[in-house]
Order: structure tokens, then C-alpha cells, then sequence
């Protein structure tokens, strides 16, 4: 198998029927695989995809599975690897799209023609819950990234292709982060090359019920710096220079925006959390 697409789905039941059909509609003489990986949804996600199935009359190549318990993202996607049999991975969200009918044929052959590439990423769209979009980079070449560059790169999920071995076996160390995509980055710069396009052929949807979008503003910068400590150390300090400046950057903007008290409830939760990483 040449290419395994991963859709991890948790209450994607308004989404998931968009991210399949655009995974399906891949024109490509390479073959590969859809893995649907359902963490225990309880919005109706088990049905959609039961009916969208039967529509379809159950393509050889799409899996569906639904675990019978929430394993949370790290423990979902665990299970998603372990199931991959391509040669590359690639990932689409149940709340993402993918926006080009060529991406696995484009990326598959880059990957084949760059052995030195260890993880292709291209240009995604943002779309924001008031129907508004942009561009998640914002990058107007072609470049490969650096560590530094990718500490704060903003580069989306949807947009991965990477070979196997990065996530086979899992590194032990993934499955305490909050957030996976980061972490990936840095692992495959540590071993070859990441490889950007600025061509557009993604998109990526933020909404209130999105794993990382639905926290609050507060939660969600401090839960990716506590992320962030996490890649520190899973790294064994190899980056611990970028990533300490990336930490004390984020950290010093949201306390610009708190209440003295807030700061100092935050000021408390971030140490009790850094000391139990």
C-alpha cells in the first residue's frame, strides 16, 4: 500500500461526510487506504458513517471503526498507526477537508523522489466560525523548515504527508502531549528534511466544538506552552532553546492580557502543571 489517509473523528457529525468525500475524490494511480477512526462519538457520527457507507456500497479500500471507549486523541491516533499499512501517511481530520484532487499523487511522488524528505506539508485555508477564511502560513514559496521555524510554525494537520517509520512504533513520549502535530514536526526535522509548498490544498475548520479551538483563549495558549514543555523534554533539551523562547513568548503575551489575580491563578496552575510533566 502506498498511502494510508488517517481521519480521526470525536463528534465530527456535522464535518465528516465533507472530509471523506474529499479524501474519496483523489485521482491518483497510486493506491491507498482510509482509516476512520471514531473515539466513542455520541453525536450521531457512528450513523452518518454507517448511512454514508451504504451510500457509497462500502468501498474495499475505506475502514471504519469506532472505539468502544473515548481513548482521548493520543490513544485514538495510537491505534490509527498501528492499523497503517502505507508507505506514507497522511491525515484529514473529521472536521478539516481536503481541497485538492491531486494532493496524494502530488505528495506521494515528492515523497517517492525526496528519500531525504521526512514530512511534506503544504498551504491550508482557515475557515473561522463567523464564515470568514485565511490562509494558515501565508508563505509565498517553497522552502524547507527549520526547528525554530517550526516551533511556531502554523502549518495544518490536513496538509501532512510523512513517511511510516515516524510514527511506527509510536515514540513512547506522544502519548502524554495534548496536541501531536508539533511534536511531529520537530521529530521528522530531527531526522531528515520538512519539506513546505505554498500550494493550497487544505482546509482546516475552527469552530467551538473543535478539540483545540473549542478552549478558551486562556486554555488554549497555556495548554500549548504545557505542550510545548512536553516536546522539551521528549526531545531529551535538543530544542530546548527555541522552545523555552516559543514558551516565554506565549506566556508573556497572555499575562499582558490578565488581571493581576488572574495572573497570579495562572501564575500557580502553570507550575503545578510543568511539575507533573
Amino acid at each position: 500500500m502506498d498511502a494510508s489517509v488517517i481521519i480521526p473523528a470525536f463528534q465530527h457529525a456535522a464535518y465528516i461526510r465533507q472530509a471523506l468525500e474529499s479524501v474519496l475524490a483523489q485521482q491518483t494511480s497510486y493506491r491507498y487506504e482510509v482509516l476512520i477512526c471514531d473515539d466513542a462519538s455520541t453525536d450521531g457520527t457512528d450513523s452518518i458513517m454507517s448511512n454514508l457507507l451504504h451510500q457509497l456500497d462500502h468501498p474495499k479500500h475505506v475502514t471504519y471503526r469506532r472505539n468502544d471507549r473515548n481513548l482521548g486523541m493520543m490513544g485514538n491516533l495510537r491505534q490509527a498507526f498501528e492499523w497503517a499499512s502505507g508507505r506514507y501517511l497522511f491525515f484529514c481530520e473529521g472536521d478539516d477537508y481536503w481541497m485538492s484532487t491531486d494532493k496524494i499523487h502530488r505528495q506521494v511522488q515528492l515523497l517517492d523522489d525526496r528519500p531525504d524528505i521526512m514530512l511534506s506539508m503544504h498551504e491550508g485555508e482557515v475557515l473561522w466560525p463567523d464564515g470568514s477564511k485565511t490562509l494558515a502560513t501565508g508563505f509565498d514559496h517553497d522552502k524547507v523548515m527549520s526547528v525554530p521555524e517550526l516551533v511556531a510554525d502554523p502549518s495544518v494537520t490536513a496538509s501532512f504527508a510523512y513517511r511510516k517509520e515516524l510514527t511506527a512504533p509510536m515514540p513512547c513520549w506522544f502519548d502524554h502531549l495534548l496536541a501531536f502535530d508539533r511534536a511531529l514536526k520537530i521529530t521528522a526535522a530531527d531526522r531528515g528534511v520538512v519539506h513546505f509548498s505554498s500550494e493550497l490544498k487544505s482546509a482546516y475548520r475552527k469552530h467551538p466544538g473543535g478539540y483545540w479551538t473549542g478552549k478558551s483563549h486562556r486554555n488554549m495558549i497555556l495548554s500549548s506552552c504545557i505542550n510545548l514543555k512536553m516536546i522539551d523534554r521528549g526531545t531529551k533539551g535538543r530544542h530546548s532553546q527555541a522552545l523555552r523562547y516559543r514558551i516565554q513568548s506565549r506566556m508573556n503575551g497572555l499575562r499582558k492580557q490578565l488581571t493581576p489575580v488572574d495572573r497570579i491563578r495562572l501564575e500557580m496552575e502553570w507550575l503545578w502543571k510543568t511539575l507533573r510533566i
